[in-house]
């Protein structure tokens, strides 16, 4: 879990420095922050805005099940290998959205710590009520 929360800190302080590269080095008003209505942010800036953005969508699923096999008692290896890949594919996704953004790569370890995370979630219900 703490890898992933570094990772998260990680790309707000990537976000926060390229925000403020836009605006110093690219022109972006500072009134886009505001609302997003006014320009246009440049391709960099808005990469490591998404990447933030998706750092709180799918993680709380992580999150929640690592929390919840944690109170229940009910952490084995295959739980911890489920979360160590988890983190590992979020990582590489963080890789390709700040890097390259080569779109078909980055779907793919999106993808798959989609599959990933639900196997996490069955294998925690399966040890929990079968």
């Amino acid at each position: 879990m703490l890898a992933q929360v570094a990772l998260t800190g990680y790309a707000i302080i990537v976000m926060r420095l390229r925000r403020e590269w836009a605006v110093r080095e690219e022109g972006l008003n500072p009134l886009y922050f505001k609302t997003k209505q006014v320009g246009e942010p440049p391709r960099k800036m808005k990469q490591a805005d998404d990447l933030v953005d998706n750092l709180f969508q799918t993680p709380l699923l992580y999150f929640a099940g690592c929390i919840s096999a944690m109170a229940l008692g009910l952490i084995d290896e295959v739980l911890i290998s489920l979360a160590s890949l988890y983190v590992v594919l979020r990582i590489a996704h963080a890789h390709q959205i700040l890097g390259p953004n080569r779109i078909m790569r980055r779907s793919k370890f999106w993808f798959s710590s989609l599959i990933t995370i639900g196997l996490f979630w069955l294998w925690l219900v399966k040890l929990a009520f079968l």
